[in-house]
């Protein structure tokens, strides 16, 4: 291989899920910067623009039905094709206006929307990145509840965010940022279509030892650098390059074609996804 080495000093909560579920899959997509495929761009599109209008909303203090109606229309251009998704629009506007209403009569306030974070864990050059889709703050009790908007078909079970890396992730910046107790800090999924919200809180125990696996594994990639043994994983159904995998029937040369592939676009120093895509198209790519 080559000596190129990839950035981890900032990892989000995506990336170090990809690397502990499949680190070739992390290799492949944030290494050699091989493209995914096999998205559902409708749904892809459908959250994108459903998180837009909750975003504009909320920032302009306009959340009533009517309101989030109109600036839906105002940017639905934006996003492509949602298919039958774009069924979902009503009923996810009208739940959105009446459960954050209900939050506002409460007495939370707004601490903000799609909030960017760039935080080190432990000030030692241990960078945690991502946003936040909005943070409330109840003065009252100082409470805060951080939210995580979701799309998905099936409404989130609690069990499933007790070791969730973005939720452990969102509940310790909240902690580092704003001097918050665990047991002042709720994360949450809502989904606006169902019109469900799934909230957890996790002790101080359960943060202190996912700020320490978190470090550590920033510090195991930057030892180990680029990995290309898959790992099988209750994922695999779901991965973007299940046609390369030797785990998933793939032939071992067609792996190891793409490892070629790949250190000669790191050797070249091109623009990787561009690179990628002119070997595709020109016959290159093995699959």
């Amino acid at each position: 291989m080559s000596d190129f080495k990839v950035d981890v000093k900032r990892l989000s909560a995506s990336a170090s899920k990809k690397w502990e579920n499949c680190p070739a899959s992390w290799t492949l997509k944030y290494a050699y910067g091989l493209p995914e495929k096999g998205f559902n761009q409708e749904a892809l599109n459908f959250g994108s623009w459903i998180h837009e209008i909750f975003e504009e909303a909320i920032n302009a203090n306009t959340t009533d039905v009517e309101s989030l109606q109109k600036i839906a229309m105002e940017i639905r251009n934006k996003y492509g094709d949602m298919g039958d998704k774009l069924e979902l629009a009503q009923p996810a506007v009208a739940n959105f206006s009446r459960w954050f209403g209900n939050l506002m009569d409460a007495g939370c306030e707004v601490v903000g929307t799609e909030i960017n974070f760039s935080h080190d864990l432990d000030g030692d050059d241990h960078v945690a990145f991502g946003s936040i889709d909005l943070v409330l703050h109840h003065p009252p009790s100082d409470r805060f509840l951080v939210v995580d908007f979701k799309t998905s078909k099936k409404a989130t079970q609690e069990r499933w965010l007790k070791d969730d890396t973005q939720m452990l992730l969102y509940a310790t910046i909240i902690q580092d940022l704003y001097g918050a107790k665990p047991s002042k800090i709720a994360v949450a999924h809502y989904l606006p279509h169902l019109d469900a919200q799934v909230k957890i809180q996790f002790t101080q125990r359960k943060l202190d030892s996912f700020r320490k696996r978190f470090v550590g594994r920033i510090n195991i990639m930057r030892e180990q650098g680029r990995l290309l043994d898959f790992k099988p994983n209750p994922l695999c159904d779901w991965c973007s390059y299940q046609e390369i995998c030797p785990m998933m029937e793939a032939e071992p040369e067609t792996m190891q074609k793409v490892i070629e592939l790949g250190e000669e676009i790191l050797q070249s120093g091109e623009n990787r996804q561009q690179a990628w895509y002119q070997m595709k198209k020109s016959g290159r790519f093995p699959v």
